[in-house]
């Protein structure tokens, strides 16, 4: 019987990571730089990156292209990976799904699912791993690419994060997943901030998290009241979280004559 497991949906984790410059100037008061607030800017640097990725959809939601025959065995394990993932034991589901590559090594859907259950449990280099593997079994398929990229980008691999992210975006090139970690892998590393603005704007409504990196690449280019527009377009969304803090942040970039403090923790 032809089977495939389901992928997990794509990591969804958000953050920056650069060092921002820019200012604002105004008639009489010594302008606001936010490169001279370290706790406000580390924080802007790592919001979003403990957020954890997304649980599984639901089985044989994605076949792989090359639809294999699965053993039984293989197929079983991956149910109780599914159940334990679903109930958040990450150990339990990664080693059932150990235990299905095993049985069937070269089942694309179920090393991408290992991989992001390693990714949930932030073992980055084996969620890799597995991305890898999976991407090699079946070189359509696009979700391993991106997980690539964002597991990349949290370990500080940023020529290889943009190398998977440009390798997702040859096979979908409308996928908002790549275009936001692409976005952001360039920002961090200083490439292309044109393009990277770009690629933010058309994923922000998908990762409001691209408000925040936007805002960073505005004020790096002393477009401040272009990054004041991105702060509040975050704080309009009613989902998003840490809106004291970003608040806090156009405070302090629109009453420079006032003493704002801000607990960036």
């Amino acid at each position: 019987m032809k089977i495939a497991c389901g992928f997990l949906l794509i990591l969804a984790f958000a953050g920056l990571a650069a060092e921002a410059q820019g200012q604002r100037r105004m008639d009489g008061f010594r302008p606001y730089a936010p490169d001279n607030d370290p706790s406000m800017m580390q924080w802007v640097l790592m919001s979003g990156s403990s957020s954890q990725p997304a649980l599984p959809a639901p089985a044989g939601g994605t076949v792989s292209v090359n639809t294999l025959e699965i053993p039984e065995a293989a197929r079983k394990e991956m149910q109780e990976f599914s159940r334990n993932f679903d109930a958040g034991k990450l150990d339990e589901s990664a080693k059932h799904a150990e235990k299905a590559v095993r049985i069937s090594p070269e089942w694309a859907a179920a090393h991408a699912d290992l991989g992001q259950c390693y990714a949930r449990m932030r073992q980055y280099p084996k969620a890799i791993e597995q991305f890898q593997s999976a991407a090699a079994l079946d070189t359509r398929l696009v979700h391993p690419w991106v997980s690539m990229a964002a597991a990349y980008f949290l370990e500080g691999q940023y020529a290889e994060g943009e190398n998977a992210a440009r390798r997702a975006l040859e096979i979908d090139p409308v996928n908002t997943r790549a275009r936001y970690f692409l976005g952001r892998i360039l920002a961090v590393e200083g490439h292309d901030l044109p393009g990277a603005i770009e690629l933010l704007r058309r994923s922000e409504e998908q990762y409001p998290f691209a408000h925040l990196t936007l805002a960073y690449l505005y004020l790096k280019q002393s477009q401040t009241d272009e990054a004041i527009g991105e702060l509040r377009a975050y704080l309009a969304d009613p989902n998003t979280p840490h809106k004291e803090k970003v608040g806090c942040m156009v405070d302090k970039l629109t009453k420079p004559a006032e003493t704002v403090n801000c607990v960036m923790q």
